[in-house]
C-alpha cells in the first residue's frame, strides 16, 4: 500500500468534511443509533449518518453496513463562528474508544504545527487532528476505507480523462 499517498488522500478527506459525524468504527448504523440516539441528518448517497451527543456533532460514514469512517468536533463556536477547538484530554479519549485494543502512536508532525497525526500499532486506523480555526475536526478512519476511497478517486480521475 503506498502509505504516504494513502495517508494524505486520508488527511485531505478529513479535513474536507463538511459535515462532521462519528460512531465508534465497526458498528452498524442501528448500534450507532442506539450508542447516540436519533441521527440529525442522514446522507444515504454518501451512506452517512451525523449525530449530537455530548456537545459533540459526530458522524460516521459507512462501507458495507460498518462504520469506517468517523469525525468529530464540539458543537459550541467561538465569537466569529468556529468550532471550540477540543481538548488534549476530550481526543485521548475518544482515541481510545477508537482503538479496538491496539495504542495510537502519533506519527507525523507535519511542520504546519496544525495538525496531529496517529496510526494504530496493529496498522489498521488513522487518526488525524486539524487544529485550524475553521475546522477543529478529528477523524477516524479504517485504512481500508482509506484504500477503497484511494481507488474510487483513480477511476473517476482516469475516466475524467478518457479519450484525452
Amino acid at each position: 500500500m503506498p502509505a504516504m499517498n494513502t495517508l494524505l488522500l486520508c488527511v485531505l478527506m478529513g479535513l474536507s468534511v463538511s459535515i462532521p459525524v462519528f460512531a465508534r468504527i465497526g458498528e452498524t448504523p442501528a448500534e450507532s443509533i442506539k450508542r447516540y440516539g436519533a441521527a440529525v441528518k442522514v446522507d444515504k448517497e454518501k451512506n452517512r449518518m451525523v449525530f449530537h451527543k455530548a456537545g459533540l456533532e459526530i458522524f460516521s460514514d459507512f462501507m458495507d453496513g460498518k462504520a469506517v469512517h468517523m469525525g468529530f468536533r464540539k458543537i459550541e463556536t467561538d465569537a466569529i463562528g468556529n468550532p471550540v477547538e477540543l481538548s488534549d484530554t476530550q481526543i485521548e479519549i475518544l482515541l481510545e474508544s477508537e482503538s479496538a485494543g491496539s495504542k495510537w502512536e502519533k506519527d507525523i508532525h507535519p511542520e504546519d504545527g496544525m495538525t496531529d497525526i496517529w496510526n494504530t500499532k496493529d496498522g489498521l486506523r488513522l487518526a488525524v487532528y486539524d487544529r485550524s480555526h475553521s475546522n477543529r475536526l478529528l477523524t477516524v478512519t479504517t485504512y481500508a476505507y482509506c484504500q477503497k476511497r484511494e481507488e474510487e478517486v483513480t477511476k473517476k480521475e482516469k475516466k475524467a480523462l478518457e479519450g484525452l
